[in-house]
């Protein structure tokens, strides 16, 4: 197995404010985590979507097809056949694989995405609930590090709060 020791640039994270850790998440707990992964072209794909703003102000759109795109901006089918095969390394297995959007779903245990990406998943307690988390970044093996550009749901924490408010609450305090 290909070690991860390259962090995920951005993927560090610490404690909600106010949590502990309670435990070790259940290693046999199942869970579907998506890697996103680099585009083909990321900042022709900016120059893109500018001259496609420009255009459509001008009123001549230019737009693609989603074939187009994929082709153009998605990932790369090598990137993605790299994934497959670190997931495959390491039990998991691949619910979706997209190259337009580019990002590939894996699913497995707790215990198979925390050797797979080096991270130590543990419950918290939080005064707003319990929440599974990490602290530190993402770990990927060398052949990954320049391929995967985030990797979503290792842990469950929130990540947004509601900010509606009740009409008969207006200015009350």
């Amino acid at each position: 197995m290909a070690s991860p020791k390259n962090p995920v640039p951005g993927s560090e994270r610490a404690p909600l404010p106010g949590s502990r850790a309670v435990g070790a998440a259940d290693a046999d707990e199942r869970l579907e985590v998506t890697v996103c992964v680099r585009s083909r072209s990321g900042k022709q794909l900016q120059d893109l979507v500018g001259q496609m703003s420009r255009a459509e102000a001008a009123g001549a759109p230019q737009p693609l097809t989603r074939e187009q795109f994929e082709e153009s901006y998605g990932a790369a089918p090598a990137d993605l056949d790299k994934i497959e095969a670190f997931a495959k390394e390491y039990g998991l297995v691949v619910v979706e694989k997209n190259a337009g959007q580019p990002r590939v779903v894996l699913s497995g245990t707790v215990g198979q995405f925390t050797a797979a990406f080096g991270v130590r998943l543990e419950n918290y307690e939080h005064p707003s609930g319990t929440y599974r988390g990490r602290t530190g970044a993402v770990q990927v093996p060398d052949n990954l590090k320049d391929i995967v550009d985030g990797v979503v749901g290792l842990d469950d924490r929130p990540q947004a709060q509601s900010h509606l408010r009740h009409e008969g609450s207006r200015g009350k305090v």
